[in-house]
């Protein structure tokens, strides 16, 4: 599940929380990512999560037309993420 020291796929571990940040269309308007943060409840259930006690997620991309690599460490592809079981 870990990439990197403190890192996940989808954002990064920080004090307990994972974050993250994205760029869409949306936010190159305004020259920043977007910054997400689960909720230190959300963060324990996907930290938690096993083989034999899964969660799923729902993970959608806003649309960039701009096209470059990730962003940093705590960069993800996926614009939103939530818990949906």
């Amino acid at each position: 599940m870990f990439v990197g020291k403190n890192a996940i796929g989808i954002g990064c571990l920080i004090k307990g929380q994972i974050s993250y940040f994205n760029f869409s269309d949306e936010s190159l308007k305004k020259d920043e990512a977007y910054i997400y943060d689960f909720s230190k409840a959300d963060t324990d259930r996907i930290m938690n999560a096993t083989k034999d006690n899964p969660i799923r997620l729902r993970m959608n991309k806003k649309k960039l037309s701009e096209g470059f690599g990730s962003g940093g460490l705590c960069y993800s592809h996926t614009t939103n993420i939530e818990i949906v079981n």
